[in-house]
């Protein structure tokens, strides 16, 4: 619904006027319910990778950053690090982390966009 509000700008004398109840009709009397799922296996296909990307790279980097911190502060390798730390991140390295692997997935978004 959004999509096709989105694409008419206004031009489409079907949507112009209706609003969103105007369109939920229009889409339900000219494509039926399926209607609303248009385009949602493109979204679903699309998505994958991106989140695929960003949760693998969000633990590469929180574990990296996490490992460096420490063992800088310890004065001990990145492995050892990890042991004494169980698993333990602090809230920066978490912060940078989610910021480099979001950057990264919009990066990805951004190219397969550009190739659409």
């Amino acid at each position: 619904i959004r999509a096709r509000l989105d694409l008419s700008g206004g031009s489409d004398p079907r949507v112009r006027g209706r609003g969103f109840t105007g369109v939920i009709r229009e889409v339900i009397n000219t494509d039926g319910f399926r209607g609303f799922y248009r385009g949602y296996k493109l979204a679903i296909v699309t998505s994958i990778p991106i989140n695929a990307l960003y949760f693998s790279s969000f633990r590469f980097f929180q574990r990296h950053l996490s490992s460096s911190s420490a063992s800088h502060a310890d004065g001990i390798n990145g492995a050892e690090a990890i042991v004494k730390n169980n698993g333990d991140h602090d809230a920066s390295s978490g912060f940078v982390a989610d910021s480099l692997a979001g950057l990264s997935a919009e990066l990805l978004a951004g190219t397969m966009r550009k190739q659409s």
